[in-house]
């Protein structure tokens, strides 16, 4: 008699005694809930709690989706050495049917300074995997400011590229503010 568990291609034959009764204990599988055995692959012929096959029987599993956690990380650039590193303040948890695809749009952030993107590494959809191992990776890249000088003026001022870096004191500023350069280099009162 041949178990076949529906997934993987995991089968398991079975030595039995045609005619002997046989009660077969539910299996596991991470993120599904076990339907029951059937005679027929249809899922349309299911099998008692205790029967007595014949030798060579082929039961199958079937087996109903459920739903797991799945982990949503944010990575934020760093400006000095220009790489992702996981923001291990903000995380979050999401959860859909083992098997179903999920996206990132309902966990996209409104992160200062810093803008979302999909870059080589980030994971912005992904299907859930029935042990829970399933993670979403978020990339956001640094904001960078261009500070330019008008001479006659003696002023900087600050103008956002698409793209931003942190200044040096860690001071931040939105278009068309103003901020003294010399406020940059050296501590201001």
């Amino acid at each position: 008699m041949t178990l076949d568990y529906g997934y993987d291609g995991q089968k398991k034959n079975l030595s039995v005694t045609a005619g002997s009764q046989l009660e077969l204990a539910p299996p596991v599988r991470a993120g599904y809930a076990f339907q029951g055995w059937f005679y027929d692959a249809a899922f349309t012929q299911p099998v008692a709690a205790a029967f007595y096959p014949g030798a060579s029987a082929t039961l199958y599993a079937k087996w109903q989706a459920q739903g797991v956690e799945y982990t949503v990380e944010y990575y934020l650039e760093n400006p000095e050495t220009n790489t992702y590193e996981k923001d291990d303040a903000r995380t979050a948890r999401g959860r859909a049917e083992t098997g179903q695809m999920v996206k990132d749009d309902a966990f996209q952030l409104s992160i200062p300074y810093y803008k979302y993107v999909t870059e080589a590494g980030s994971i912005s959809t992904a299907i859930v995997k029935g042990d829970g191992s399933t993670v979403l990776k978020l990339y956001y890249r640094g904001r960078r400011v261009d500070v330019q000088y008008y001479a006659g003026a003696g002023r900087y001022h600050l103008m956002y590229t698409d793209y931003n870096i942190n200044l040096a004191k860690g001071e931040y500023s939105t278009k068309g503010d103003v901020l003294r350069l010399d406020c940059i280099l050296q501590a201001c009162g």
